[in-house]
């Protein structure tokens, strides 16, 4: 792994596969890499932190950090270009207990919502660098 920040995502979930493809659109230059949380490697990277394995939730690990739901999401859209990075600046205005309440009925219902995929999607060459698994 890198130093760059680590984002864990749901290789099943094709919401969070979509999130994965839009960061690579929008960041600001190559800042994250990504892994699922279902490999060997991110599920050992979730233990090595006490996290249990698949969580309702994107995990972003930066460095000596771990953000979670909604706090993993500001993280995220604050690397993006604008105008992503000012709705994650906008977005930390609202209470947590408020982002978090919104980001967990999104995360229960994501497989109704959009899906679940059984193998993750194939990823265009010139990213596939940045995948840990």
């Amino acid at each position: 792994m890198d130093q760059r920040p680590l984002i864990l995502f749901d290789g099943e979930c094709n919401f969070c596969s979509r999130s994965v493809r839009f960061i690579l659109r929008h960041e600001r230059g190559p800042f994250f890499e990504f892994g699922r949380q279902q490999s060997p490697v991110g599920s050992k990277l979730l233990a090595a932190r006490g996290l249990p394995a698949q969580p309702e939730t994107m995990v972003v690990l930066d460095r000596h950090h771990i953000y979670t739901q909604s706090d993993g999401i500001i993280f995220i859209l604050r690397q993006l270009r604008w105008p992503w990075s000012m709705i994650g600046n906008v977005m930390r205005l609202f209470p947590r207990p408020l982002r978090d309440s919104i980001y967990r009925f999104i995360a229960r219902r994501r497989y109704a919502l959009f899906g679940r995929a059984k193998d993750c999607p194939i990823l265009p060459m010139a990213t596939q660098h940045r995948f840990i698994d």
